[in-house]
């Protein structure tokens, strides 16, 4: 796990975030929208923004962080309506008015800590700020019926994307010009995946991604190979992974079987469809 940063006061501090995959999201009119919320995080935040650049996929702030002051309750609200409005605002005030009528001092106390926590904090004022940029890109650029729709899908299509990452080996710190080249191809075969995500696959193992155990049947259907041959045709790299992710458990649940059994290491070693893999592709 990363350290905690240490953010010390009086200081000023170069600030850098890039949306996730390199996408070009911040349009001119985005980065307007941006800045004009950054200003309210940082009224909210008590946090000084001396100079920003925000580019298309990326943005810099340059900030000082003063020394942390306590708040009036005049001042704790001027700070939490410069963030939030409207109906969460109300409810907010609402919150705090049941406190003051009951003369709940612990629930006041509470209140007041919930928000101050998030001041004075640069940590708290990046995550603030990208939080609140997100969903106001989601709320007028995706409508609400696609982002569920988005959702509902969301689990299976991560969990293949990160099934990909597995089979193309550990991650590394920046990009060659081949491994951008290769993560575009990558990339071409995760977006048909989405599409034919529709399409019902069988449950054949207890890990591993069920789609390349069903196309692996599927090649074996036109006859045995060896596994570099089925590894090279469902983009597999790592021969140990996919052997004791695939081969074995397939072979052990007696879906495919080896024809040279014999020869249990050769690496003329071939693998057929057995009767019990046919009739899943039936």
């Amino acid at each position: 796990m990363r350290a905690l940063r240490n953010f010390k006061s009086n200081r000023c501090y170069h600030l850098i975030s890039r949306i996730a995959n390199r996408a070009f999201f911040l349009t001119e009119e985005e980065r307007s929208r941006f800045v004009a919320r950054m200003w309210r995080v940082a009224e909210f935040s008590g946090i000084g923004v001396l100079a920003y650049c925000f580019m298309g996929n990326h943005f810099h702030l340059l900030v000082y962080l003063p020394e942390a002051r306590k708040l009036d309750d005049g001042e704790l609200f001027d700070r939490i309506a410069s963030l939030y409005q409207g109906v969460r605002l109300s409810e907010i005030r609402q919150e705090w008015d049941m406190c003051v009528r009951t003369g709940d001092e612990p629930g006041k106390q509470s209140f007041r800590e919930r928000f101050f926590r998030r001041m004075y904090d640069v940590s708290a004022f990046m995550k603030t700020l990208k939080q609140n940029s997100t969903m106001s890109y989601n709320s007028h650029i995706v409508p609400w019926e696609q982002i569920r729709e988005m959702h509902e899908k969301s689990i299976h299509l991560v969990l293949r994307e990160l099934e990909d990452e597995k089979l193309s080996g550990p991650a590394r710190k920046g990009l060659s010009v081949d491994e951008e080249k290769s993560q575009k191809v990558r990339r071409k075969a995760f977006e048909r995946f989405a599409q034919s995500i529709s399409v019902s696959v069988p449950r054949l193992l207890e890990k591993g991604s069920n789609k390349v155990a069903f196309d692996l049947l599927k090649l074996l259907a036109d006859g045995p190979r060896r596994p570099a041959e089925l590894r090279a045709a469902l983009s597999v790299s790592s021969a140990n992974f996919f052997t004791s992710r695939y081969l074995t458990p397939l072979a052990t649940a007696g879906y495919i079987a080896a024809v040279d059994a014999e020869n249990p290491h050769s690496p003329q070693r071939r693998y057929c469809l057995a009767a019990k893999g046919r009739k899943v592709l039936t």
